[in-house]
């Protein structure tokens, strides 16, 4: 059910920003001798997830990561993702408030992921620190796309049991 327009224009803000910035930004982090590119995909770009063009445009950014890692190697540019899950966020403040609650049970840590925690990643990926990691992916999610669908149908059935209902 996803329309024409909503399709290109996910698409457009979500992928080809991506590839718009690091066509324009390698070419000088190159000149400037090597760096890093962070690049932030989602979740949702792992599974089957309800938005056809949201998903589409997460798993390529991932695609996209890889192939900038490949392509730009010589350059000593080194390009990675993060994969952020349910994150405290005005976007994801925007939804139902009952989906962020129903959803939080899914995830085996409990709590929403914090935007500084994002951060951080970033930042240890610009790093020297990661000096030898490209075309690699961190998943930042609390668990939940290790074992959330199973973590939520153990606890909901250790409330049933526990309360007989």
């Amino acid at each position: 059910d996803t329309s024409v327009e909503d399709w290109h224009r996910v698409i457009e803000i979500n992928l080809s920003s991506i590839f718009y910035g690091m066509k324009a930004m390698a070419p000088l982090i190159a000149k400037a001798g090597g760096g890093s590119i962070v690049n932030i995909s989602s979740i949702a770009g792992t599974v089957g997830y309800f938005s056809a063009s949201y998903a589409a445009s997460k798993w390529g950014v991932r695609g996209l990561s890889k192939v900038g890692a490949t392509e730009f190697a010589d350059s000593n540019i080194r390009v990675n993702s993060i994969l952020p899950g349910l994150v405290d966020t005005p976007m994801l403040r925007s939804g139902s408030p009952n989906f962020r609650s129903e959803i939080q049970k899914s995830v085996p840590a409990n709590r929403l992921g914090e935007a500084a925690e994002m951060a951080e990643a970033v930042v240890f990926l610009l790093s020297d620190k990661s000096r030898y990691i490209t075309g690699s992916e961190i998943v930042i999610d609390g668990g939940l796309s290790s074992n959330g669908l199973f973590y939520r149908i153990m606890n909901d059935l250790e409330v049933t049991e526990s309360t007989g209902q």
